[in-house]
């Protein structure tokens, strides 16, 4: 057992402590000491055993079973400063109860004996049917002794005003208690009987199906638990206790216990040690039969970890990345991975879709892409440098053994779970974008090909095999023609990424395969599924960044000040530069510079010499004034040339940058993973709505109250005069729409149902995000259509 931090020692065991909720197993240390009437020190044991205990292994090999992975939690030690023993008793009664309704395994540390009747009390108050099992060197069955009822030596008798028991091991007792023993016919198992017949059965069949035991450690024979305050000789040895315990658990529930009077000896830690084992042990004994006894059961967690027919000896790994919250699971098993690195090299780094469910194949795919370098090839490599892995608050060592903690769901059996989450902050690596593509293209191989067949054919028709070949400069022109016309058709939204999967920002392929569904993109997200096409067919290309008014000088040692802080309020200024995002390519030694936009952005297809390519069966572009453009006109750093669009109300003027390429890679990556509300600042921060098309401009508007909402209509209407728009209308009640949204919905029938279905997401998105407190009233949200032409 491997302890890394001291304050571990204050659970049993050294371990991590589970949730109480996710504990299977409480200990509750009382160092009680109020009526000893020999040797003292017993208020020192809860102590030296919860630290004897982080000596011991996890392992026991003869349950072949960690028990301490069934999760344990220690509770903070009782206070002792009681008037009387009777306030201990009406103490310890009342927390007793509290955790006997818990359903999960109390077991008590002394403390002296007398601490156990009101720990029994409470569990006959639960439990139907309780009977105690005493394992003593005394019978601790007198009525008062010194004065008090609550005395450690009136234990046995206060116990039995609750229910029934049975006696083990004892040998001293007076002459009184022996009375009590025959007119109360108590089955007592005598030490000295002990020794001569096959009592251990006989002990068990006296007992009820609920079972509390309390162990005074006094039952051990002195000369292997000299550490008490009156050791009696001629007691139990080590292999007769743990085998009665062990036939116990076998045929009985124990449903608590509790380990008394042990009273270090400074210099004697061998009886300190002996008591942790022996608790260990009892907790083995007793969660390895609840173990087999268990029958399959039916969990589905919140995130969509699908767990039927799991047991307690299932045993689950639970992976998240934090940054984007994306949670998998899987059934494992554990002795084929003892480490961490062992279990991310076997269930991490290779997916197997028979021991997780699709949802979690899925996002263990996109965790892998995050967390593994990847190759030209688009194979998975070895981890990040940097990369941190957590289990709960504690950062492992990959090479550590893991631990696993049980998770026992109310009403439901339980089982073993390693619930990892990957750090990826403190990555020092470069990624790789090429190889990063490569992957995504691999993944959906089929889809994609088809699609570029199909955009080629469209264009090209008998044309297209020879294009496909991509053997000639013109024939390359032509495919990125083809390709990228068709991807600027889709439509410029962001009502997808509140809808289905409700991504923030989606990657290249997730981008490509919302196009392909019919519905589109941004611009950053359209020209990284552009790129990821053209990466897999060997073109060059390097990202160019702009926006309007954004002449220049590029600013890029600012932009790359915020994406290294996070801090985008450095310089809001400079933002403008990368506010959009195209593309130029290499085509043999020929720049051709493309835009894929759409959203009022004209379709750009440039060479070095001319924007008009008949030959390439072309079209020129929507602005006439950029007709004859070169590439050189709009990337000149000196005095370059804008493009002239007009947006939702306003014309402005687009400025195109060449720059350095890990400003875009970083901002991608930037967007895909760590702004976490990167879909609501696109849509209300960067005015783009969810919706910009050359006819239509569609955005959310977000109320308190009515008034709130028929002012910010009122603002529209204003607009609508003073920029000279065709019509503005609200939709508030979606059964009910106006002339303009019949309109459009007639004319665009899945893009309005789409917009329809992400009110309630965006809705809760915006409540998450930008409400101050839960006593905030709740954003209500309506849209509004702009009609552009």
């Amino acid at each position: 057992m491997t302890k890394n931090d001291k304050n571990l020692t204050l659970n049993f065991m050294g371990v991590k402590p589970a949730s109480f909720d996710n504990a299977r197993v409480i200990i509750l240390p009382f160092p009680y000491e109020g009526t000893v009437t020999y040797g003292s020190g017993t208020q020192n044991a809860p102590n030296a055993i919860i630290e004897a205990s982080s000596h011991v292994e996890f392992y026991d090999d003869e349950l072949d079973f960690e028990p301490y992975a069934l999760g344990i939690h220690t509770l903070p030690e009782m206070k002792t400063d009681f008037d009387s023993p009777d306030d201990m008793f009406q103490s310890i009664q009342e927390i007793g109860t509290k955790l006997a309704e818990s359903g999960k395994l109390v077991i008590m540390l002394g403390g002296e004996h007398s601490i156990t009747p009101g720990m029994v009390s409470a569990f006959a108050k639960i439990y139907d049917g309780v009977s105690v099992l005493q394992l003593d060197a005394h019978a601790d069955l007198r009525d008062t002794y010194n004065g008090s009822r609550y005395n450690h030596a009136c234990a046995m008798r206060r116990v039995l005003e609750h229910c029934p028991s049975v006696q083990v091991g004892i040998r001293s007792l007076s002459h009184a208690e022996k009375r009590f023993i025959d007119y109360k016919q108590l089955p007592v198992f005598f030490m000295r009987d002990m020794k001569h017949s096959d009592w251990m059965d006989d002990a068990i069949e006296r007992l009820s199906e609920n079972v509390y035991v309390t162990l005074d450690l006094d039952v051990f024979d002195p000369s292997i638990m000299p550490s008490v305050g009156t050791p009696e000789p001629d007691g139990m040895l080590w292999n007769d206790v743990t085998t009665f315990l062990r036939k116990l658990a076998d045929r009985r529930k124990i449903i608590g216990f509790d380990v008394v009077e042990l009273s270090p000896q400074e210099g004697n830690i061998a009886p300190d040690f002996l008591t942790a084992k022996l608790i260990y042990k009892m907790i083995g004994y007793t969660l390895l039969e609840n173990r087999k006894q268990t029958e399959s059961v039916n969990i589905q967690d919140k995130r969509g970890i699908d767990m039927a027919n799991m047991t307690v000896k299932t045993y689950v790994l639970q992976l998240t990345d934090s940054a984007t919250e994306l949670t998998c699971a899987m059934k494992i098993d554990p002795e084929l991975s003892t480490s961490y690195r062992e279990v991310l090299d076997k269930y991490v780094n290779i997916i197997n879709k028979e021991i997780m469910t699709p949802e979690s194949e899925k996002n263990l795919s996109i965790i892998q892409d995050c967390i593994y370098k990847i190759d030209d090839k688009g194979e998975l490599l070895d981890l990040y440098d940097g990369i941190i892995v957590k289990h709960g608050d504690d950062i492992v060592d990959l090479d550590d053994e893991t631990t696993y903690e049980f998770v026992h769901p109310e009403d439901q059996n339980g089982f073993m779970l390693l619930d990892l989450a990957i750090d990826r902050s403190q990555i020092t690596e470069e990624g790789n974008p090429y190889g990063y593509n490569i992957r995504q293209w691999k993944k959906n191989q089929d889809i994609f090909e088809k699609f570029v067949t199909d955009c080629i054919t469209e264009k090209h028709g008998s044309e297209a095999d020879r294009i496909l070949q991509l053997d000639t400069q013109e024939d390359k022109k032509k495919f990125l023609l083809a390709i990228s016309r068709k991807i600027w058709e889709s439509d410029f939204e962001l009502y997808s990424r509140f809808i289905g999967d409700k991504q923030r920002f989606k990657d290249p392929s997730e981008t490509l395969k919302n196009i392909i569904s019919g519905r589109g993109g941004t611009c950053t997200e359209k020209s990284s599924a552009m790129k990821m096409l053209t990466d897999v067919y060997g073109f060059e290309s390097e990202y160019l960044l702009g926006g309007p008014g954004a002449k220049g000088p590029f600013p890029a040692n600012a932009l790359r000040k915020m994406l290294t802080t996070m801090d985008f309020s450095l310089g809001k200024k400079y933002m403008a530069y990368w506010q959009h995002a195209s593309l130029l390519y290499s085509v043999d030694g020929e720049d051709v510079m493309i835009d894929v936009t759409n959203g009022n952005v004209p379709f750009l297809f440039l060479t070095g010499y001319d924007s008009v390519l008949p030959s390439l069966g072309g079209t020129r572009s929507v602005l006439p004034s950029l007709g004859g453009t070169r590439i050189e006109e709009l990337l000149n750093p000196n005095n370059k040339k804008s493009v002239k669009v007009r947006m939702i109300m306003d014309n402005e003027e687009f400025y195109y940058h060449v720059i350095p390429q890990d400003i875009p890679e970083n901002l991608i990556t930037a967007m895909q993973d760590w702004i976490e509300n990167v879909d609501l600042i696109n849509v209300f921060d960067d005015g783009l709505g969810l919706l910009i098309r050359e006819d239509y401009y569609v955005c959310p508007l977000m109320y308190h109250e009515d008034d709130d909402k028929l002012k910010q209509y009122d603002w529209w209407l204003e607009m609508k005069d003073q920029k000279k728009l065709p019509a503005v209308e609200l939709l508030d009640n979606y059964s009910l729409p106006g002339t303009i949204v019949n309109e459009f919905e007639k004319k665009y029938p899945q893009k309005f149902a789409d917009i329809v279905e992400a009110a309630d997401y965006l809705a809760e998105r915006y409540n998450e995000s930008y409400r101050e407190s839960a006593d905030d009233p709740l954003y209500n949200v309506a849209y509004i259509f702009v009609k552009l032409k």
